[in-house]
């Protein structure tokens, strides 16, 4: 078989206004009968040129299988009396959400299982995953044909079953209010650029839906969160090199949200609330980033950790008696802890060559970080680190099936 052409060859004009052809514009419009046709043709050739290699296909298959455990639970995380995981099955397609009353060997209560929502369809996607602050209920989204446009749905835990709320064509960031009667999520323009967030009264129909916030810029992604103590409801705006950031109370979900910072063409800085204060890390006259704390109420800013010509700073994690500063240093992941006293303490690795970052911290009150670690010889771990006497506590190690032994290899720099 023959490689399929495109038939069509509209002209169009570049930057310089000089005219061109495009012979593939025709391909914009994804209902097009000649659309689908050619790209069934482009898959028909495909599987012809490539199915003299179907064996070795299904070969690396299996063995990448082998070396998979797919009977696995993810490391249970703690928020207040709950214990959140996922878990695997053999044979089955997607994860199922589950969570654990009073310990992480306690009772197992189902979520959300995803293999139940993929039923009757080719293809499914979990967009958002945000359990309510009663943790009573779970906002969710799914895409089922690979837009990246979602469903939006509320699930009650107590009961399992889901509200009438639906809300179509969402993207991926959600926030709820405290008091669980309004929730928020971002909904994208004709470019698939993330440009509004809206405001979803539990119980009331989506056409009811209220914006709060919308973009014009088209270099600026919107989304919606809160901050990790959960007072504050928290909407973002970033491009490639400009940021800002706008606030509202969450116990007052209806009112009008404010800038945190203005904007300023090439800073870019990122939120966070603790003790009354902004926790901002900024680019502003610091390339490599800088932590600063402003006062909410006075707008009194204090520097926490200045800019460092060898070491960046990516963004902080509040808890209630650390500041746990992620960024890099010699071209390694870092982290960095800040306790009540303003002490900065760098957090060590034993290997010379590794990756860490944050893995679920659901909790605020805690003096427990949880990392994720790996290198080319340790397989992902997940690691409890008590901030207050530096026990660390390995929870979690992914096996790697198939013989392997870490002390048969050695990683320098």
């Amino acid at each position: 078989m023959n490689a399929p052409t495109a038939s069509r060859r509209p002209t169009r004009r570049d930057l310089h206004g000089e005219s061109f052809t495009d012979d593939y514009a025709w391909l914009r419009d994804r209902t097009d009968s000649e659309t689908i046709a050619y790209l069934e043709a482009e898959n028909e050739f495909t599987e012809e040129s490539l199915a003299h290699l179907s064996g070795l296909k299904e070969a690396i298959f299996e063995e990448i299988r082998s070396r998979v455990l797919e009977d696995d639970i993810s490391a249970p995380a703690r928020r207040g009396d709950w214990w959140y995981a996922s878990e695997t099955a053999e044979g089955s397609q997607y994860p199922t959400l589950i969570r654990m009353k009073g310990s992480p060997d306690g009772e197992r209560h189902v979520t959300l299982d995803v293999n139940a929502l993929a039923e009757g369809h080719e293809y499914t996607q979990l967009g958002t995953y945000n359990v309510s602050p009663s943790q009573r209920y779970v906002l969710y989204s799914v895409d089922h044909d690979g837009s990246e446009s979602y469903q939006l749905r509320i699930r009650d835990l107590e009961t399992g079953a889901d509200l009438e709320d639906r809300v179509e064509g969402t993207y991926y960031s959600t926030a709820w209010s405290s008091d669980e009667a309004y929730v928020f999520y971002t909904t994208v323009d004709s470019a698939h650029r993330p440009h509004r967030v809206w405001r979803h009264e539990i119980g009331m129909d989506a056409d009811s839906d209220t914006i709060v916030m919308e973009e014009p810029d088209n270099r600026m992604f919107l989304s919606v969160g809160t901050t990790n103590d959960e007072r504050y409801l928290i909407v973002s705006a970033s491009s490639s090199e400009t940021a800002s950031a706008w606030f509202l109370d969450a116990e007052n979900p209806t009112g009008a949200f404010a800038e945190v910072l203005p904007r300023a063409e090439g800073v870019e800085y990122s939120v966070e609330h603790r003790d009354d204060a902004w926790l901002i890390v900024t680019d502003e006259n610091a390339p490599n980033g800088k932590l600063i704390a402003i006062d909410v109420d006075t707008g009194h800013q204090r520097e926490l950790i200045g800019h460092d010509d060898m070491k960046r700073i990516n963004g902080v994690l509040p808890l209630a008696h650390h500041l746990a500063v992620f960024g890099r240093s010699n071209g390694l992941r870092s982290i960095d802890i800040i306790d009540d006293e303003g002490a900065v303490q760098p957090l060590a690795f034993g290997e010379d060559v590794y990756a860490v970052g944050a893995s679920s911290n659901l909790e605020f009150e805690t003096t427990v970080l949880r990392v994720a670690y790996q290198s080319m010889v340790t397989p992902a771990q997940i690691i409890d680190i008590d901030l207050q006497s530096g026990q660390r506590t390995l929870i979690k190690e992914t096996p790697v099936l198939g013989g392997y032994e870490p002390g048969d290899y050695v990683s320098r720099r």
